[in-house]
């Protein structure tokens, strides 16, 4: 099992319209094979930050949401949100 996580820094004034997007990602996302479980947090400080947190079986399966058409297409609703690229990191169990 791995985890990855995404963090966002989007535009003063977007988080309504990034809510309804990520929300569409979720659901996309748990269509796909190896999808265990999705959170979105958004800093308690500074509310344009949002960290998702997303559960998947194998590495391999996130990188077929990854690189999938339909994740490049929420994609593209997203970016124009966002004041810097989201960074994108992995983790899987050390123990």
């Amino acid at each position: 099992m791995i985890r990855v996580i995404i963090e966002r820094r989007l535009f003063p004034g977007m988080e309504s319209s990034y809510k309804q997007v990520i929300r569409e990602v979720k659901f996309q996302a748990s269509g796909m094979p190896g999808y265990i479980s999705g959170e979105a947090l958004r800093n308690v400080e500074d509310h344009n930050v949002w960290l998702i947190v997303a559960t998947w079986r194998t590495f391999t399966d996130w990188q077929a949401w990854q690189d999938s058409e339909a994740r490049e297409e929420l994609l593209a609703k997203i970016g124009p949100m966002l004041e810097q690229p989201e960074t994108v990191s992995v983790y899987e169990s050390g123990v």
